[in-house]
């Protein structure tokens, strides 16, 4: 069914333009996160190249960079708050 597959090929596009807009939104935001603007740009740029070169699944992507950057934060969370 080409039409089919047209219109789930336009849905992809939307959805990704549509989380593209929302982390340009969040971006300000992450100037003042513990972890540095600079590490969390690297976290955004390694989700992006897990799509784009080595086309994972956002599931994959969710579990793995967010997984990573949960416990990269959570680190320097605990080194900020101990004496």
């Amino acid at each position: 069914q080409p039409q089919v597959a047209g219109a789930l090929r336009g849905m992809g596009a939307v959805a990704a333009g549509l989380m593209a807009g929302a982390g340009l939104k969040l971006l300000t935001s992450l100037r003042g996160h513990v972890l540095g603007f600079v590490l969390v740009l690297l976290l955004a740029a390694l989700s992006f190249l897990a799509v784009v070169v080595l086309h994972l699944g956002l599931h994959l992507i969710v579990l793995g960079v967010g997984g990573l950057a949960c416990l990269l934060t959570a680190k320097a969370l605990h080194r900020k708050r101990a004496p």
